[in-house]
C-alpha cells in the first residue's frame, strides 16, 4: 500500500475488509509492513489434541469396540483429558473437571464418523467364544493331502 492511498480505497481495490486492513496495519510495524510477507492463520478453534493424538485415540477407541469393551462417553472424555495432560496441553477447564468437555467430545465425533457413541452392552461370554476355530466348520478342500490347512 501507498502512503498516497488512503486504507478505504486500497481495502475497496484489494477487495477486504476495511476494518480488517485497518487492523493489520494497527498491529504490523512498518518494517513489517513493507516485506510483504504473507501471515497464515488457521481458521477455527485452537484444537486441545493434536490430529495424531485423536488419530492414536480414534484407534483406540475402535479396537476396544472390537473387543467388546466398548467405553461410555464419560470415560472417553476422561481419557482425552489423560492424553492431554500426558502432552501437557490440558485446557483449564478439563483440569476442573478432569475430563474433556461435552463440546469437545461432540466435536470430536464429527471429525472422526467412523465412531459412534453407544451406551456399551453386556456381552455374553458364549456369544465372545462363538466365533473360534473349534466352532468354525472348515470345507475339507482347504486341506492339502498330508492333512494340513493350505491357508
Amino acid at each position: 500500500m501507498s502512503d498516497k492511498q488512503s486504507v478505504r480505497k486500497a481495502a475497496k481495490l484489494q477487495g477486504i475488509s476495511r476494518t480488517t486492513l485497518q487492523r493489520w496495519l494497527t498491529h504490523t510495524s512498518e518494517e513489517e509492513a513493507g516485506k510483504g510477507e504473507v501471515v497464515t492463520v488457521d481458521p477455527g478453534h485452537k484444537t486441545v489434541l493434536s490430529q495424531e493424538a485423536e488419530d492414536s485415540l480414534s484407534k483406540y477407541l475402535l479396537k476396544s469396540s472390537d473387543m467388546y469393551f466398548g467405553l461410555t462417553s464419560k470415560q472417553v472424555r476422561s481419557l482425552a483429558y489423560d492424553l492431554s495432560v500426558k502432552l501437557n496441553n490440558p485446557l483449564n477447564e478439563w483440569i476442573r473437571s478432569s475430563m474433556a468437555g461435552v463440546d469437545w467430545l461432540s466435536s470430536f465425533f464429527k471429525r472422526h464418523p467412523a465412531l459412534s457413541v453407544r451406551k456399551p452392552q453386556a456381552t455374553s461370554s458364549a456369544r465372545a467364544t462363538a466365533f473360534n476355530r473349534s466352532n468354525v466348520v472348515v470345507p475339507s478342500h482347504v486341506y492339502n493331502r498330508t492333512g494340513e490347512m493350505m491357508i
